[in-house]
């Protein structure tokens, strides 16, 4: 099977990121995001070839987050990636803690597939004063966990369930509320997340082994 390479222009200033995904999405161009936890980056002398293998990829777009935060690394890791690629690099935060400055954008999350008050709200509160001190683009972003066991980190640091597989319609169901009052007035031009469908997410092993994951099979 032959790839396909995407298209995509970095972003110019007078251009927000969120501007440029819609953008992209009425012209009928998609966009690949890759997942960085900053947690399990590799030791620094493997950096250059994580990053160089970032720079030479499909991805239009490097997101930096993930569940569980023991270390306070990702200020320095955004700085990294913004001097390495030509990718926008954007926040998806797991804990208030990875809010950092210098990255392009924040996703400011409401986990919509969960009934934790805590991701609904509550870390919002703790982070909003730190964001507003901040020069950074924020976007209400509304995201569900989908998938079947076994249990993931996501799905335990959160204390909520995916949402099943083989029901879309539950998907679909959660994806419309969070995108009608009264969420609306809480997620504004919410951006739905799902993560089943970003087709390509590297996580970094110890040793540095970098994996492709998660090939699609639910059509958006």
């Amino acid at each position: 099977m032959t790839s396909r390479r995407l298209s995509w222009s970095p972003m110019v200033d007078s251009t927000s990121w969120l501007e440029g995904l819609f953008d992209d999405m009425h012209a009928g161009n998609r966009r690949l995001a890759i997942l960085i936890d900053p947690e399990d980056m590799p030791p620094k002398p493997q950096w250059p070839d994580l990053l160089g293998r970032v720079a030479l990829s499909d991805a239009t777009d490097v997101l930096v987050g993930g569940s569980l935060v023991t270390n306070d690394v990702t200020a320095h890791v955004v700085e990294d990636l913004k001097k390495a690629l030509p990718q926008p690099v954007v926040l998806f935060p797991g804990s208030p803690h990875q809010v950092v400055e210098k990255a392009d954008a924040l996703l400011f999350l409401s986990l919509i597939s969960g009934r934790n008050a805590d991701l609904l709200i509550g870390r919002h509160v703790e982070a909003a004063p730190r964001i507003a001190r901040m020069d950074l683009e924020t976007v209400p972003t509304g995201y569900m966990l989908i998938g079947d066991p076994p249990l993931t980190a996501a799905a335990y640091m959160s204390h909520s369930l995916p949402l099943p597989l083989e029901k879309p319609e539950l998907a679909v169901a959660t994806a419309q509320a969070g995108v009608m009052p009264p969420a609306k007035t809480t997620i504004k031009n919410t951006i739905l997340l799902l993560l089943f469908i970003i087709t390509l997410l590297i996580y970094c092993q110890d040793d540095g082994d970098c994996c492709g994951l998660i090939n699609p099979t639910v059509p958006v």
